[in-house]
């Protein structure tokens, strides 16, 4: 009966303090949605208690024991604060956008340089590098190059753009639109950068190059996993089809590409 009633101990014990590690979780999760937040969802919650602060504190001004004078006076402050708070909010939007793109990159280049799962005769699974795996490895190498290389480290950039175009000057990759678009862009950058001009003022143009790239990767042409994936990606500069005959994929780079300017 001891041993009985001393497991009965030892399991309510470990039941509860699992039910108090979840709601420690389930509190800092409320707190990071408040304070880092990332969905519409997270969002709409800050709206909401924004919203219920504001009638609670506009209530709390208009019942006060105080000349009208002094309630209007505390009604303007509450809604300059109440300003300042929506900037905020707006603020985290703008971080969240940036944060949810960059995730959104970051798996789709992953995907693209997943290695194949092969299973053998005997049942095991094995994971096997292919060529288009190595070349899409290879472009989200560049991209993130790139893409770290956006900082006032002149050399470091340099190194960056002309590896952008040694990347898709191979073969036949110059002639694709998607590729004549992105060295355009590049060669427009390394041409402002001879003459000496600021990084400060060239965030534009640097955030085009590597959208641009990014939209060249897609292309099975120059990124043969975009076809498996079954990419159909479009945008003001160009469209890719895709179409599947006999097993073979036929891909057609179409563009009227207008190369946006400095």
């Amino acid at each position: 009966m001891q041993a009985a009633k001393r497991a009965l101990d030892e399991y309510t014990a470990a039941q509860e303090a699992q039910q108090a590690q979840q709601q420690e979780e389930s509190r800092q999760a409320e707190v990071r949605r408040r304070m880092q937040p990332r969905s519409s969802a997270d969002f709409a919650i800050l709206h909401k208690e924004l919203a219920a602060w504001w009638r609670q504190e506009t209530a709390q001004i208009k019942g006060a024991d105080a000349d009208e004078e002094a309630k209007q006076e505390a009604l303007q402050m509450l809604l300059a604060k109440e300003t300042r708070l929506l900037q905020t909010i707006d603020k985290l939007k703008i971080a969240a956008a940036g944060s949810n793109r960059a995730a959104r990159v970051e798996g789709l280049l992953q995907r693209l340089a997943s290695p194949k799962q092969w299973v053998l005769a005997s049942g095991a699974v094995v994971a096997v590098q292919t060529p288009g795996t190595l070349r899409a490895a290879e472009l989200a190498g560049v991209y993130h190059n790139l893409v770290a290389a956006d900082g006032g480290d002149i050399n470091a950039r340099l190194t960056a753009l002309m590896q952008v175009k040694q990347t898709l000057k191979g073969g036949d990759s110059s002639s694709l639109p998607a590729a004549k678009a992105v060295l355009e862009l590049v060669d427009r950058e390394l041409d402002l950068l001879n003459r000496g001009r600021s990084p400060v003022g060239m965030e534009g143009l640097r955030q085009r190059v590597a959208n641009s790239f990014l939209e060249a990767l897609k292309c099975p042409q120059l990124n043969p996993e975009a076809v498996l994936l079954g990419f159909a990606a479009s945008n003001k500069a160009q469209a890719y089809k895709f179409t599947h005959r006999n097993g073979d994929y036929q891909q057609v780079c179409r563009s009227s590409v207008a190369v946006q300017t400095a």
